[in-house]
């Protein structure tokens, strides 16, 4: 006998137990290993367990086609954590940007997988309040040089320091930035 393969089958046998047997922190300990094997994913989101299934939501390892059906669920909690997936598809993500729900709004917005268009949907709805979501976009990667340039006339350091800060602002953003008048900038 490969003894390997007898290791592989003793983990899988223990974590098969776990799901079937164990008790919430026992599963919420599995979740917390990098990769987990997708049989482990799919019987733990069998269960129904909300706090068990945004664990699931949020876990790197979760393979799209289950990541799907906790976007689809009525716990706002378990979406946010889809949000907040950065493998989570564009597509749901921009179902995910429909739902009014702040926690989800902010956690699409940090996403790095959140298409621009989304991004750009998130600020123009939420233009005159919440910081956090203006405040993600600004750490986005995708976020695009038209949009940075709507933030840099914002009255926040934070956000102004994020676009001075990102990769996609365009230089004449950057020039006005640093021609503010008690420009915190220049120190």
């Amino acid at each position: 006998y490969n003894i390997t393969k007898l290791l592989k089958v003793t983990k899988m046998d223990k974590l098969k137990k776990i799901v079937e047997k164990g008790n919430f922190y026992a599963k919420e300990k599995i979740l917390k290993k990098k990769v987990i094997p997708k049989k482990i994913i799919e019987a733990l989101y069998l269960q129904n367990l909300w706090g068990i299934n945004a664990l699931i939501g949020k876990h790197l390892s979760t393979p799209i086609e289950i990541l799907e059906k906790p976007s689809l669920d009525k716990v706002s909690q378990i979406k946010a954590a889809v949000a907040s997936n950065p493998k989570t598809p564009q597509d749901i993500l921009e179902k995910l940007s429909l739902e009014n729900d702040m926690q989800i709004k902010i956690n699409l917005a940090h996403n790095p997988n959140t298409s621009n268009e989304t991004l750009s949907k998130l600020y123009d709805e939420n233009i005159n309040e919440v910081f956090f979501i203006k405040r993600g976009i600004t750490l986005n990667p995708n976020a695009s040089s038209v949009l940075l340039a709507k933030i840099s006339k914002e009255d926040n350091f934070e956000l102004l320091y994020n676009v001075a800060n990102h990769i996609n602002t365009p230089l004449h953003v950057l020039i006005e930035l640093y021609n503010i008048e008690d420009n915190k900038f220049k120190k």
